[in-house]
């Protein structure tokens, strides 16, 4: 993510809670509540443009039911730059954007993974 940052401006999204370990557990900084991460990886960003189903509609779909609020979600410098055969960045970008925005409203949690 920090290199996406040096090459492109990224969006403004709004702070998300920032976490830190106390003892055995992951709370807020601020307040020291306790947070239970329930992870779910997004798979398909890192080798196409269009995930099998849009990864915001994933996440909507699968915060309510399994209780998810960590989402990891590879992705790939290439299609992100524009780079790669047949890729629209723009189209690319404001997939992932729309799930951190989304998440950030969710309060969930985004691990963009850079493959």
């Amino acid at each position: 993510m920090a290199l996406l940052a040096i090459l492109l401006p990224m969006p403004s999204w709004p702070a998300s809670p920032e976490l830190k370990v106390s003892g055995n557990k992951i709370v807020t900084v601020v307040g020291s509540c306790p947070v239970f991460l329930k992870g779910v990886n997004l798979t398909s960003k890192e080798w196409k443009d269009v995930s099998d189903g849009p990864i915001l509609t994933s996440a909507q779909a699968i915060t309510p039911r399994w209780g998810a609020n960590f989402y990891r979600v590879p992705l790939n410098q290439d299609r992100w730059m524009g780079t790669a055969c047949g890729t629209v960045a723009a189209t690319y970008q404001a997939e992932v954007d729309s799930l951190v925005a989304w998440c950030l409203a969710n309060n969930c949690y985004v691990l963009l993974d850079l493959h």
